[in-house]
This record gives structure tokens, C-alpha cells and sequence, in this order.
């Protein structure tokens, strides 16, 4: 979809290295079962079992590292859809989002029903869209 990624994943044995990329991009990565460790800065966070994180393409040197089988569901999207409605945005970037969040819950079930029919008609795409910028800023702690 135009301005809006989704990827879901099991691996294991994995180092994903963030590389800065054309444009700023948020990854909204949650660890839907297993466990990860997200480095950045010098700062270890680990994420299991629901748990969620948010990195960006305009820092290098993120890491997501897992030892056994992980399934995750990344989000990717450009940091102006997200940004503007974040307080402290910054404050967010590699910090763990618990499982338990109550903003949290709601894009972790919307990736389950998401329909792949209604993914590719244009028409409900934009409304998709839409959702997953407003789930993952609520996620944040938009105000």
C-alpha cells in the first residue's frame, strides 16, 4: 500500500541492522511470541510475547537480535504521519511499549483481521491506512 508497510515474520538466529535509508521511516516492530533484544546507543531493551518497539530509519545502528524462533509484525510508515500527533516523539524511539498497553491491544488484534482482499482495493486502502497511523500514534501516547 502507498505509504504504509506491513510485514509479518518468524526467524530465528536473525541481527537486523538498521541502515539509514532515503526518507524517515518509523518501524513499528511487536514481538508477537518469542524473544528480542533491540539495541540502539548503548541502551538494551528485551521484547517478548506482545511486546512492541519503534525505530527509525534516520538513526543508524539499531539493532533487533533473537537467539530462538521469533514471530513478529512490522509496521513502516514515514515519520510525518506519525510525529506531529506524538508528544516527545524522540522519548519513543527504542523504548519497550509493554504487552499489557492499552494502546497497545488495538493494533496488535487489527493486524489479525486485517482482510488481504480489502488490502488491495484502493478505496479501503486509504481507510486501512488511516487506522494503522491512528492505532500506532495511540500505541505512542498520542494526546
Amino acid at each position: 500500500m502507498p505509504r504504509l508497510r506491513i510485514l509479518t515474520a518468524n526467524y530465528a538466529g536473525v541481527r537486523r541492522e538498521g541502515m539509514q535509508q532515503d526518507g524517515d521511516l518509523l518501524y513499528f516492530c511487536i514481538t508477537l511470541t518469542g524473544t528480542s533484544l533491540a539495541s540502539w546507543r548503548g541502551r538494551e531493551i528485551a521484547l517478548s510475547d506482545g511486546d512492541a518497539v519503534l525505530m527509525t530509519s534516520a538513526e543508524v545502528g539499531w539493532t533487533l537480535t533473537s537467539s530462538s524462533c521469533v514471530n513478529i509484525a512490522g509496521i513502516r510508515r514515514p515519520r510525518s504521519a506519525i510525529a506531529p500527533v506524538v508528544p516527545e516523539f524522540e522519548d519513543a524511539v527504542v523504548h519497550r511499549i509493554p504487552r499489557d498497553a492499552v494502546g497497545l491491544k488495538l493494533p496488535r488484534q487489527y493486524l489479525k483481521v486485517a482482510d488481504h482482499e480489502a488490502l488491495a482495493l484502493p478505496t479501503s486502502q486509504r481507510v486501512i491506512i488511516g487506522h494503522f497511523y491512528d492505532l500506532v500514534a495511540l500505541a505512542l501516547g498520542t494526546n
